[in-house]
This record gives structure tokens, sequence and C-alpha cells, in this order.
């Protein structure tokens, strides 16, 4: 696909969220005492923070995985775009110098 971007999600980017989740889960951990109700919490931290960087990373390839958008509506939308620019362009010649 043309229109999609090579590298859409930059990998520092996506690092230092990664490492930034990391951390404060981490000093979350280190901070709270150790009972059920505090590891309940944290997995379900991390298994949203998890899930949030798994739809970023999926909706930013949308021709491909699990969610995907057939690219037969934009090749129909770029070719009326490029047919308008075109008829504008041919219809807007201005009339020669008259002297």
């Amino acid at each position: 696909m043309a229109r999609q971007l090579r590298n859409p999600i930059p990998g520092a980017l996506l690092n230092s969220v990664v490492v930034w989740a990391i951390l404060v889960f981490f000093c979350v951990g280190l901070a709270s005492t150790l009972n059920g109700l505090s590891l309940v919490m944290e997995a379900l931290g991390a298994g949203s923070i998890a899930s949030a960087i798994f739809l970023i990373l999926e909706f930013s390839e949308p021709y491909f995985g699990i969610f995907r958008i057939p690219p037969e509506g934009i090749d129909q939308v770029i070719a009326a775009l490029g047919a308008d620019v075109r008829g504008s362009l041919i219809g807007s010649q201005a009339p020669p110098f008259a002297l």
C-alpha cells in the first residue's frame, strides 16, 4: 500500500512509553504493601497499559492486522479528488494578455 507510512510509530517513542510504564508500576509496587488487592490492581493496570499500546500499534497500520479497513474506498476518494484537481486546472487557464 503506497498510502501507508513506512514506520508509523517511532521506536524511540514506543520504548520511552514502555520504560515509563515499567517505572510507574515498579514505584507503585514498592510503595504499596503486599496483599491480594494491590497485586490485582497492579495486574489490571499493566493489562490496561499493554492493551493501549497494542491498540496504538494496531491502528497505526490500517490495512494489516486484526482491525482492517478495505483500501477500495480511499482509492475511490483519491481518484475523485485527482479528477477534480485536474478539471479545475484545465478550466482555470487565464486568457492571453491584450495589448
